[in-house]
């Protein structure tokens, strides 16, 4: 008895087994897609991390109602990638990130193996539960992104079209997860990460001092110097009428009650007044995101000398683009 009940049971298992074998010819079928965007970078940072997904969606015939899948999961380096290197791409500027498997960012996410080699890292495994005749998947996908001013203004993306790719097999109550209980390629519908690189510029100064005079019976010639660090592109350096002058021809500093009339100039003879107007009595300057500086040249005509005193003013600086 024991003899034969045993044979029966290896019957039964040798059933279950090829039953498995032709589930593959049902109607199974599983399509993936997936996303991410960094949003607009702080340009005062050097690096960002955003998360981003895919979402895999199955659809199962009614015998495997009962299984779950697992999914074996790869992401390509993308449609202007290199063998090390995933990258964004705005007109013919290109800006490099990369995408992990894991928040600590330790594991770069590999290809898997229907999907263009990406060496760095490997393909992701992962196991979802029983459910129904549909079953959905949604797996994060960390990226981080290193930056500076130099990267070119704009909007960049990157994009596969063959990821999220990968297979399918089911994982039967019985037997667990093998290939020979049925499974497929996954159909990817691509995927697309996004980033805004925005116009940024820091500014400093250093103060335009005339030094201590007496009589104001000749001009008076003193430089300032503007300090900038803007994203690559072009702009134009607009200057203020200040706190106390009634137009950019007419700029004045003050002590107390009294004022001393000041001019300020975009070159070193003194002959163009420097204002605010747009492309009028601007400064144009071009940036390659190093820092840079550019000269104000200051001047105190001759006038009637005034109460002994400090005289300030302060002037607004605007940058166009």
């Amino acid at each position: 008895m024991p003899l034969l009940l045993r044979c029966a049971l290896l019957a039964l298992m040798a059933a279950l087994a090829i039953g498995g074998v032709v589930r593959p010819a049902r109607a199974v079928s599983c399509n993936s897609s997936g996303s991410g965007a960094y949003g607009t970078l702080d340009m005062s940072q050097t690096s960002a991390t955003a998360t981003g997904s895919m979402t895999i969606n199955c659809t199962l015939g009614f015998l495997e109602s009962l299984t779950g899948e697992s999914f074996t999961i790869g992401i390509g380096p993308g449609s202007v990638g290199t063998s090390t290197q995933r990258r964004f791409i705005s007109g013919s500027s290109a800006l490099t990130h990369e995408l992990y498997q894991d928040v600590g960012l330790t594991g770069i996410w590999g290809s898997a193996t229907n999907v263009a080699a990406y060496t760095p890292g490997s393909s992701y495994a992962t196991t979802v539960g029983y459910s129904g005749s549909s079953l959905t998947a949604t797996i994060p996908v960390y990226g981080r992104i290193t930056y500076s001013t130099a990267v070119p203004p704009g909007t960049y993306a990157w994009t596969d079209t063959t990821s999220p790719g990968g297979s399918f097999i089911h994982c039967n109550i019985l037997f667990g997860c093998w290939f020979l209980i049925g499974g497929g390629n996954i159909s990817a519908a691509g995927m697309t990460w996004t980033v805004n690189v925005p116009r940024s510029c820091t500014v400093s100064t250093a103060a335009l001092d005339f030094g201590g005079n007496g009589l104001i019976n000749t001009n008076i010639d003193a430089v300032g110097t503007i300090n900038l660090t803007c994203s690559t592109g072009t702009y134009r350096l607009g200057l203020g009428q200040g706190l106390w002058g009634t137009a950019v021809t007419d700029r004045k500093m003050k002590s107390g009650s009294n004022t001393i009339d000041y001019k300020l100039f975009r070159e070193s003879a003194r002959s163009t007044n420097w204002g605010e107007t747009d492309t009028v009595d601007t400064v144009d300057f071009t940036s390659t995101g190093a820092s840079q500086n550019i000269s104000v040249y200051g001047r105190v005509p001759a006038q009637t000398s005034r109460p002994a005193g400090t005289y300030s003013d302060s002037v607004a600086i605007t940058i166009y683009y």
